[in-house]
């Protein structure tokens, strides 16, 4: 919390974490614009464990996982793959237009969106882990993208499209498993 903070705000990460041996120790680790990681330990509160990741600046990119050892010294993350998952903030960048019917961010790590817009692999149906942040309020973390489009459409920026997959416990709007965007607009006009 907050979902979309605003420039030089902090935030606070939640996490359930339970195992038979007990929780020894639990951080939250955070990279800002790909940078170096850095870590701070969370502390349980009202069944929860809490974290907070220092404030930065405006449209700075956070990705983040959790990270927990039981009393045997087992450890494990979430989301799951750690430093390669996509759990994924924006700090306000001032485009959320809340004007329109509905709003999406689609936040993904900058190496990933590099790999992804290599001419060699704009034909790749291969999925890559990101963030949808839904009316700058709903939140969708460690899900998975790939471009969507054909094979002219994939080499125009302006009309490459998405596919995006939802965790099954977690569907869009309660009922969906996938999106699909299309911003083709029948040529090179954006939508």
């Amino acid at each position: 919390q907050p979902v979309v903070p605003q420039a030089y705000q902090p935030v606070t990460v939640f996490v359930s974490a339970q195992d038979p041996q007990g929780v020894s120790a639990c951080s939250v680790f955070w990279s800002v614009n790909g940078g170096a990681w850095a870590s701070a330990p969370m502390m349980l509160t009202n069944g929860a464990y809490a974290g907070t990741i220092p404030k930065q600046a405006a449209s700075s990119l956070v990705q983040f996982y959790v990270s927990a050892t039981d009393g045997l010294g087992a450890v494990s993350t979430y989301p799951a793959n750690g430093t390669n998952s996509g759990a994924f903030y924006r700090v306000n960048d001032g485009l959320g237009d809340l004007s329109k019917a509905h709003n999406m961010r689609i936040l993904m790590s900058p190496a990933n969106i590099a790999l992804q817009n290599a001419v060699t692999n704009l034909m790749s149906n291969e999925n890559l882990p990101c963030t949808v942040i839904y009316d700058e309020r709903q939140v969708y973390y460690d899900m998975l993208i790939r471009l969507k489009s054909s094979e002219r459409g994939r080499v125009d920026p302006t009309r490459i499209g998405f596919h995006l997959e939802f965790h099954p416990d977690e569907l869009f709007r309660g009922v969906h498993p996938v999106m699909l965007l299309d911003r083709s607009g029948g040529g090179n006009r954006p939508q």
